[in-house]
């Protein structure tokens, strides 16, 4: 349902701006504000320091990668989109975040017991009802 992410991940978005570090601190990331540290994505065996978080562009840039918060969550902590949305919401405090994703986080697993219900839901399912069933001609 690549729609629903994109408007959840809008609204978080829009919550999530001078947060960033809230979120690093959450993954365990404590980056300097100049250098670089040892990659904290668990596929990557960093010898060499090579992973940075850019304070002015909110991205993280590694030789293995880079990306957005949301990118960085999914890596360092697994997951897909949706589990990286509901853990930044949580973190940050916005009160209709996903709370199974968000508990499933902090037990360790991105695994969710039962999916949330999304506010786009109600508007889909309102958009529903009140169309105008087809009749006549059209259905035969």
């Amino acid at each position: 349902m690549p729609i629903a992410n994109h408007f959840e991940i809008d609204d978080v978005r829009s919550h999530l701006s001078g947060r960033e570090g809230n979120i690093l601190a959450a993954i365990g990331i404590e980056p300097p504000h100049r250098g670089h540290i040892r990659c904290p994505s668990p596929s990557h065996e960093d010898r060499h320091p090579s992973f940075r978080w850019d304070h002015d562009q909110n991205r993280f840039f590694c030789s293995c990668g880079s990306g957005d918060i949301f990118d960085l969550v999914q890596t360092v902590r697994g997951g897909n989109l949706d589990d990286a949305i509901g853990f930044i919401a949580s973190v940050i405090g916005i009160d209709d975040a996903p709370t199974a994703i968000a508990q499933s986080w902090n037990n360790g697993s991105p695994v969710r017991e039962q999916p949330p219900k999304k506010r786009w839901s109600r508007y889909a399912e309102e958009q529903w009802r009140s169309c105008m069933p087809l009749s006549g001609d059209a259905l035969d």
